[in-house]
Parts: C-alpha cells; sequence; structure tokens
C-alpha cells in the first residue's frame, strides 16, 4: 500500500514515457481478435497489456466511449480504419489514470501515453 501522495513504481515507469502496448493476447487469428476487441468494447472495458513492464502487465480499463474510436462486427473493409483509439480510466496501486492507446488493426499491437488524473477529474 502506498501513502496517499506517493506514487507507486508502476505507475511511474508507464507515466514516464509512450509505453508499447498489445490487446487480445489469447486470441491467434486476427478475425478472433477482432471479434475479442469487439466483445470487450461491447462491455465498456478493454485489456490492455504493456510488454515492458515486469510480468508484463495486462490492466483492464474502463472505456471513456466519447473518447474511443469505433469499430464494427463483421468483415473487415477498405473503409475500416488501422488503428482504433481507445481511453479508458482505471486506479493502479492508488492513482487514478488515464490510458490513451492506439491500436493497429493489423497486429493489434502500439502505444499507449498514460497520465495521472486530478481528484477532480475522475467519476
Amino acid at each position: 500500500m502506498y501513502f496517499q501522495n506517493e506514487i507507486a513504481p508502476l505507475v511511474k515507469k508507464l507515466t514516464a514515457k509512450e509505453q508499447p502496448v498489445f490487446v487480445c493476447r489469447r486470441e491467434e487469428d486476427p478475425a478472433e481478435k477482432r471479434s475479442a476487441l469487439i466483445r470487450e468494447i461491447g462491455y465498456d472495458r478493454v485489456h490492455i497489456t504493456f510488454p515492458e513492464t515486469k510480468g508484463p502487465t495486462e490492466i483492464g480499463i474502463r472505456l471513456v466511449r466519447d473518447l474511443c474510436g469505433t469499430l464494427t462486427l463483421g468483415d473487415t473493409t477498405e473503409d475500416d480504419p488501422e488503428n482504433l483509439l481507445l481511453v479508458g480510466d482505471i486506479n493502479l496501486d492508488g492513482s487514478d489514470i488515464r490510458v490513451s492507446a492506439t491500436i493497429s488493426l493489423k497486429d493489434f499491437t502500439g502505444t499507449a501515453n498514460v497520465v495521472l488524473r486530478e481528484k477532480d477529474e475522475v467519476s
């Protein structure tokens, strides 16, 4: 447990710089990965893995729908986006954070920016 003004080492690491991430690590086939991601989005939660942390670290963020991109179920088309923006919040080790991840829909990897949220920003 960390004291009120103390920030956990993991939170410090994640907020220090842009981080590589991936989603849907359990599925092998790209179509299965896409379906799994759409299913998670439907529940307003997405699991994002940070491979450059000990573990690696996987967290489930609660999506902020108004800030996220859209993805539809079905076959991929030329009109589909190449990347998907996922934005969500979580309390990690006593710190409220916001994760903004841009995910490639080709290989389900990408980058994320993690920022600390102020008390008045937390809903």
